[in-house]
């Protein structure tokens, strides 16, 4: 986005410019591994990764997961959170920082599985027919003043 927003003529740009200021200061810190002082925009910069890459490593695992055996959903969030752990690591120089960001999506991608696992929709999907994974979705609600629905 940030490509495209760049190469657009005239150039795509929020009014105030703060929230790519506060962006570049974001990536700047993250880069230093700098996660004494909070993010400029407030974020904590370890819940932050944390959250990101827990997020996707609990989606990676739910891409492969069969619906039925929860401890297998369990290993298959660990491999991805590892792998998420290592390339997030990778942008930081600081080992302690690293350490910390690892250690954190870990233990966010475990709370993600557990409030998930105790919920109703596991045993929902477990009695549900896989006909496909990650397609295009678009529904129409039928309702006045509804909407229509895109995704995957």
């Amino acid at each position: 986005m940030e490509r495209v927003a760049a190469e657009s003529k005239p150039p795509l740009r929020r009014p105030t410019g703060e929230r790519e200021a506060r962006e570049e200061a974001d990536r700047d810190q993250r880069r230093a591994g700098d996660f004494d002082l909070p993010f400029a925009g407030g974020r904590d910069p370890v819940k932050d990764a944390a959250a990101r890459r827990a997020g996707s490593a609990v989606h990676a695992a739910l891409e492969i997961w069969d619906f039925k055996d929860p401890a297998a959903l369990g290993r298959e969030a660990g491999r991805a959170a590892e792998r998420f752990a290592e390339a997030e690591g990778l942008a930081l120089r600081d080992p302690v920082a690293r350490e910390r960001v690892k250690q954190a999506i870990f233990e966010e991608t475990g709370a993600i599985l557990e409030g998930f696992l105790a919920s109703a929709l596991p045993a929902r999907l477990a009695q549900a027919s896989i006909l496909g994974r990650e397609i295009p979705v678009l529904f129409d609600d039928g309702k006045d003043g509804g909407g229509v629905w895109r995704g995957y």
